[in-house]
C-alpha cells in the first residue's frame, strides 16, 4: 500500500499501519522511495534488463 492522497482516502491511519505491520520494513511507502529506481529503468543503464518483475513493497512478500 502506498501512502498517497488517493490511497489514503480509502482507509484510515489506523488500517494503515495495520497493513504495515505485515511488511520486513516498518516504514510506509511513498511515492519518492520508487523515484530513483524508476529513473534507473527508464535510463541507459538499464537497457539490458526486459521482461522484469521488480518488487518495491517493503518486505510484505517475504510473508
Amino acid at each position: 500500500l502506498m501512502d498517497t492522497p488517493g490511497a489514503m482516502a480509502h482507509i484510515d491511519d489506523k488500517a494503515f499501519d495495520r497493513a504495515m505491520m505485515d511488511q520486513a520494513i516498518k516504514k510506509r511507502s511513498k511515492p519518492e522511495h520508487l523515484a530513483a529506481l524508476i529513473a534507473f529503468l527508464a535510463s541507459d543503464d538499464a537497457e539490458l534488463i526486459t521482461g522484469q518483475f521488480i518488487l518495491a513493497d517493503g518486505g510484505v512478500c517475504l510473508h
